[in-house]
């Protein structure tokens, strides 16, 4: 399926001068935000479309074209390293108030028999 943008601007300039999460949100000692999961969408059988909202509905996310943002999954233990992956927005980037991420999840299988470690 092909869906027709029809203002591909929006997906290639944020306005000068507007109040971006990556720059306003709270950060700890290592410039890392926490955004809370505001809706997840099944697009098939392995891939979910996951929606972050930002702490204020009228911040952008302020990235420029084809960066990445990197998601954190916390440690299953105590003192392990929490597992990171980097992740294209599919937002537009003047979108307002959240971001939307397309992530395959991977289930348990041959392949991945503990499943996906973030999916």
């Amino acid at each position: 399926m092909v869906q027709v943008v029809e203002n591909p601007d929006q997906f290639f300039n944020v306005p000068e001068g507007v109040p971006t999460v990556c720059d306003l949100a709270e950060k700890n000692e290592n410039n890392q935000f926490e955004l809370e999961i505001s809706a997840k969408e099944r697009l098939s059988a392995d891939v979910l479309k996951i929606t972050f909202k930002f702490p204020n509905p009228e911040w952008y996310i302020g990235l420029p074209v084809a960066q990445h943002i990197i998601l954190f999954k916390p440690a299953e233990v105590e003192g392990g390293r929490p597992v990171a992956r980097p992740y294209t927005p599919v937002s537009p980037l003047n979108q307002k108030g959240s971001i939307d991420f397309v992530i395959k999840c991977h289930p348990l299988n041959e392949a991945f028999p503990g499943g996906g470690v973030m999916g």
